[in-house]
């Protein structure tokens, strides 16, 4: 018990590193002009801890993860052998990002001795300062920008992967504040969104608002004070809106949006030219054969292209791992929600808490997903992604492992 407590504190520690060592990675990367990796070796040692864990405290999930693992690492292999072999590396390198939420979730939802709440507090607040610190590099002049001279995202390697922790972490902090008052939770709200802006995507902006929206009609009791309540409160969000719009409409996010639309109508303007990479990919990719349509093109193929990404998830796995790949990262990724937000124990409001923020966030991951790349195999935002999933089952192995060690002082 002891050991496996030590495991869960370095794994912790590990979490809270997650951004920071992103950071230092593209601080080099930005200054020095050197791809050091240490991110891959920190989320390698990560996982590879993790598993040790696993096997430590559930055997059968350990031999599911090694499972993912084998998986990844033989499609990787055919993938070497069709080609030259020297994209081998950087097919193992993002197979390992696409089942990353699997393999941390199942980590992390067997912790029971290290206090889920206290992480979780802590885990929100220091990525939080991570993620506003790398903004205001970037404001400073230090950092990169999200498109080309405008956008602000610090030493982060993808604004739309910034966008998917904007809404994870703004998921957590809104649910917070929603119950303290009408005019604390507005007050967040324009907080999260004025970061949205300054980031600079359409995805981060857009996934603030759902779950500034989702989060009160998620508690919502019906009865007739409450639709005023609601009302009001959508009154006052639709003038601070207009308010903000006015603020921000000679922004260079909003110019951008308003050329895509002009140009191409829209289509253009939600898919920013996605639909147009998808056409350039979609006729050679059909026309494979049905062992190249199982398995994919892997990225030495799509160095044939102009685009190697469509830059819409679902469709850019189907064209990097194969319809194989895809069915099951499916399968796996929807079981691994349902079992995230199981309804362990109601009358626990940490729990109810944590499957809001989970079900809200989660929703709004996947749907963003499908206008915006680097999402769903994204390795800043898978491994946030599968901690923030474990959180409920997490929460109630505390509530577990207390009560059966007060049990046995009584006996």
């Amino acid at each position: 018990m002891v050991i496996n407590k030590i495991y869960e504190k370095t794994l912790a520690y590990f979490a809270y590193g997650l951004l920071a060592i992103d950071t230092v990675n593209g601080f080099f990367l930005q200054v020095f002009k050197i791809d050091i990796k240490i991110s891959i070796l920190y989320k390698s040692a990560f996982i590879f801890i993790g598993l040790i864990y696993l096997s430590r405290v559930n055997f059968r999930l350990f031999l599911i993860s090694c499972l993912f693992i084998f998986y990844i690492v033989s499609w990787a292999f055919i993938q070497s052998i069709i080609g030259s072999g020297s994209y081998l590396l950087t097919d193992l390198g993002e197979g390992l990002k696409l089942i990353s939420t699997i393999l941390i979730f199942n980590i992390f939802s067997c912790f029971y001795n290290l206090d889920c709440c206290r992480f979780a507090v802590k885990f929100v607040i220091i990525s939080s300062i991570i993620i506003v610190f790398n903004i205001v590099m970037s404001i400073l002049g230090v950092g990169f920008s999200s498109y080309g001279a405008f956008g602000a995202k610090g030493f982060f390697y993808g604004a739309n992967a910034l966008s998917g922790l904007e809404v994870i972490f703004g998921t957590f902090i809104l649910a917070y504040y929603f119950p303290k008052g009408k005019i604390k939770y507005l007050t967040v709200i324009f907080a999260l969104l004025f970061v949205g802006i300054v980031v600079g995507t359409k995805s981060g902006v857009l996934g603030l608002l759902l779950s500034s929206l989702l989060i009160p009609l998620y508690y919502f009791k019906f009865n007739i004070k409450n639709v005023f309540k609601f009302l009001a409160v959508m009154i006052l969000a639709v003038i601070f809106g207009v308010l903000v719009f006015e603020y921000i409409q000679d922004s260079s996010m909003i110019t951008r949006i308003l050329y895509f639309y002009e140009t191409g109508g829209l289509t253009r303007a939600l898919l920013s030219d996605r639909d147009t990479f998808f056409s350039a990919i979609y006729p050679l990719f059909i026309d494979l054969d049905f062992f190249r349509l199982l398995f994919g093109f892997g990225f030495e193929q799509l160095q044939n292209f102009e685009k190697i990404t469509v830059e819409i998830d679902p469709i850019d796995i189907i064209f990097i791992f194969g319809l194989m790949s895809f069915f099951f990262y499916g399968v796996f990724i929807l079981l691994t929600i349902k079992l995230a937000l199981l309804p362990l124990d109601n009358n626990d409001y940490v729990i109810k808490y944590f499957i809001c923020c989970v079900t809200i966030s989660t929703s709004i991951l996947i749907l963003i997903s499908f206008v915006a790349g680097h999402i769903l195999f994204n390795g800043f935002v898978t491994y946030v992604w599968g901690i923030v999933l474990a959180f409920p089952k997490w929460r109630y192995n505390n509530l577990n492992h207390f009560t059966s060690g007060v049990n046995n002082a009584r006996k």
